[in-house]
Parts: structure tokens; sequence; C-alpha cells
């Protein structure tokens, strides 16, 4: 993934969260504002941990993975390389119980034909993505095998992708947008890059 250029607005409430279709589209009007994504947990912090099952041509397996919940936009935004399928759209209503994996899982898990395979968490969900493995955390770290969902509807983070030197001003726009549905929010940032940096 590539955290150049990109920043998060953090701390959003449920105001926030319940429009967020309506922000999306106005952010995207800014010229300087190349993608706009979200998800429920920072990315780079520690994601949700979770069992999930998976069915071969055996007995059902169980095995851990870490979970992101993200919305459509959240891959553009950050420069996700797709070794196989493709990232969620929000004009696809089956994406909610689908699920996109990193090569790691799909090793882990043993699926020979990834996009046709499905894995249970609560419900089935079918595999439409594989993205080249990548490290969420520090180097020093090894990759897990990871999962990106798109059943969840909680906000906390909206992340975009920008051009231009001089995100400040850039992020007075966002604040006035995302002020008309809540006038009380104080917008609060995270430049990416330099949040990954900091590891070291």
């Amino acid at each position: 993934f590539n955290p150049e250029n990109v920043i998060a607005i953090t701390n959003l409430n449920k105001n926030i969260e319940k429009s967020y279709p309506t922000i999306r589209n106005s952010l995207r009007s800014i010229p300087e504002i190349e993608s706009v994504g979200a998800s429920l947990q920072l990315f780079g912090t520690v994601p949700s941990g979770q069992i999930i099952k998976v069915t071969g041509n055996g007995p059902v397996k169980e095995y851990p993975v870490k979970e992101y919940r993200v919305f459509p936009g959240f891959f553009e935004t950050l420069g996700f390389r797709f070794k196989e399928g493709r990232p969620f759209d929000e004009n696809n209503q089956s994406d909610r119980t689908a699920v996109v994996l990193n090569e790691t899982a799909v090793k882990v898990f043993g699926l020979a034909d990834s996009l046709n395979s499905e894995i249970s968490l609560i419900s089935k969900m079918h595999v439409i993505g594989v993205v080249e493995d990548f490290h969420f955390s520090s180097l020093e770290v090894s990759i897990e095998p990871m999962m990106f969902t798109c059943y969840n509807d909680r906000i906390r983070n909206i992340m975009l992708k920008i051009s231009g030197e001089n995100p400040d001003n850039l992020m007075q726009k966002a604040e006035k947008i995302i002020q008309e549905f809540d006038p009380g929010y104080a917008i609060d940032y995270i430049i990416l890059e330099d949040f990954f940096r900091n590891r070291y």
C-alpha cells in the first residue's frame, strides 16, 4: 500500500457516520482530493481479531485472522495492489457479504481457487479479491492472515488521497463540509505517512 499523500480524518461521531455517503460525495467534489475511503479502525492500528471457518474437501477448519472493516474506496485511496479479483463496489449490494484477503490468508487457509472460495465469519462470505501482502504494522512483525470486510456501517475514519502542497487549507474545506452535518465537529486528522514513519 502507499500512505503517501493520504490524510485520515478521525474521531468521527454518529451524526457524521450516518451522513457519510453525502459527505463522501461532497469531498469528492474538491479538486485536490483524488480519492475518498473510510474504515472503522484507523489503518495501521491493531485490527480486530477473528476466528473464521474454511470448508474445503475435508472437514471444516478454523483459523485466526485479522480483520479491517472498510468501505468502498479504501483500497483505491491507499494504493493496494490486487493480485486477483477486485475491491468493494459501492453499487454492488452483494459485496456486503464479500471479503478481500491478503496473500498470506489464501496460503494459510489453503484456498486453491481463491475467487471461487467461501469462508464463514458470522455467515458465509465469498472471496472477491486478493491483495498483495503488505506490512500493516512494523516491518519487524511477520505478515499475518488478513481480511477486509464491508458489512459494517460504523465509520470512525475518512481517508483522503490528496494532491497539492497545502493540506491545512484542504482540511479547512473538509471541515466546512463535515460541519454542515455536525456544526460542533472540530476536525482532527492524521497524515498517514507520518503515522507509519513514527513506528521507527
